[in-house]
């Protein structure tokens, strides 16, 4: 899969976190008429959409992954085995053209980021700083994390590195670092979810403490 021209003058405007295209693909997915949604909107309104190879990877990964575990075991057979491993090659071909044909329309450019490797270092500090909150989940009586992940905080290192002002993303932890971080703060975030963001606009428009879902 080849990277896209520059293409359009005026800079990048947006990077396209991995959720979204694992979404456009898979339709059983939460997300998936929301990430469809955007995804149309961003196209009409003119904003330069750029992602990179890192983004590729983790599609891959979890399309497979996500349609595979949706499957339930019936006969437990060899024939049905291999129809589940088919079905999931066939999402990952399905998200594939679906890239390559956003970046065919001049929808979406593929960028290899200048510089080689995010500073780590500093993003274990970030990983510190930023160490989310435990929210409570009435359905199963526990609790879980909520906070930027790991390979998060990369995709903002890319995204920055790209000269995108705006991230989209189904992941509403990403919010809890716009704003409010000296290197990445800058940065707005569009989940799909919600209506598309004036980025002439001051503010977030967002409570973060309310993107709990």
């Amino acid at each position: 899969m080849a990277a896209a021209s520059d293409g359009a003058e005026g800079g990048v405007d947006a990077y396209v976190e991995a959720s979204v295209l694992v979404a456009k693909t898979v339709i059983e997915d939460v997300h998936h008429a929301d990430a469809a949604r955007v995804l149309d909107e961003v196209a009409r309104s003119g904003w330069r959409l750029v992602t990179t190879y890192a983004v590729i990877l983790e599609v891959i990964d979890a399309v497979r992954r996500k349609v595979i575990a949706s499957h339930r075991r019936q006969s437990g057979g060899e024939a049905e085995q291999a129809g589940v491993e088919a079905s999931g090659e066939d999402a990952v071909a399905r998200a594939i053209k679906i890239i390559e044909d956003m970046v065919k329309h001049g929808i979406l450019k593929i960028v290899a980021v200048e510089g080689g490797s995010p500073d780590f270092s500093r993003l274990c500090d970030k990983a510190l700083a930023h160490r989310g909150r435990a929210v409570y989940m009435a359905s199963s009586k526990s609790y879980r994390h909520r906070g930027i992940g790991a390979f998060d905080l990369m995709h903002y290192a890319f995204a920055r590195d790209a000269g995108a002002s705006v991230i989209i993303t189904s992941d509403a932890a990403f919010a809890d670092i716009e704003g409010s971080d000296d290197e990445f703060g800058h940065i707005r975030v569009q989940l799909t979810g919600e209506p598309l963001i004036d980025l002439r606009g001051g503010g977030t428009g967002r409570d973060r403490r309310s993107a709990d879902r």
